[in-house]
């Protein structure tokens, strides 16, 4: 949860209602909000966004590892990426 230990007790009450009295509705809630999920099933710009963040502000160049250890096995394949 993002809201720091203040919004711990709404998660425990939550996971506490899905265990013991099989009511999910406070996790749904909860995935919900986190999602910026509106009434209407929609969603906001955030979750569409935070990939593209995320991508370019990672410092992981794992792809690009992948991609050069691919482009070694398969080298006929490799012009493909230059354009």
């Amino acid at each position: 949860m993002y809201g720091g230990t203040a919004s711990w007790p709404v998660l425990r009450d939550a996971l506490a209602a899905a265990m013991f009295d099989h009511d999910g509705s406070g996790l749904l809630q909860l995935a919900d909000a986190s999602d910026r999920r509106d009434r209407d099933g929609s969603y906001g710009q955030l979750n569409y966004a935070f990939p593209a963040i995320r991508c370019l502000d990672s410092q992981d160049d794992s792809s690009a590892r992948r991609r050069e250890a691919a482009g070694a096995r398969l080298p006929h394949v490799r012009r493909f990426w230059a354009r």
